[in-house]
C-alpha cells in the first residue's frame, strides 16, 4: 500500500493580480483586505478551492509533493 500527501497551492500573487488587486480580491472572497495580507506565499488551502471554484478554474491548485510512503 502506498500514499502521498499533496500541499494544494495558489500563489497569493497569481490571486491578486486575477482580481486586479488586494481589495477586489478581499470582496470576491468575503473578508478584510488585512486577511489577505496575512497571507504568505500561497493563499490558505481552502481559499484556494474556494478561489478555483469562483474563478471557474483560472486559478488553478497547484499540489506539491508533500509526505509519500510505500508499504
Amino acid at each position: 500500500m502506498s500514499y502521498q500527501l499533496l500541499e494544494k497551492k495558489v500563489k497569493k500573487q497569481d490571486a491578486i493580480n486575477h482580481f486586479g488587486g488586494v481589495k477586489p480580491l478581499a470582496d470576491a472572497l468575503g473578508v478584510w483586505p488585512a486577511a489577505v495580507y496575512k497571507w504568505g506565499e500561497n493563499v490558505p488551502e481552502l481559499v484556494a478551492y474556494k478561489l478555483h471554484v469562483i474563478t471557474d478554474g483560472a486559478l488553478k491548485i497547484e499540489a506539491q509533493e508533500g509526505i509519500k510512503a510505500n508499504g
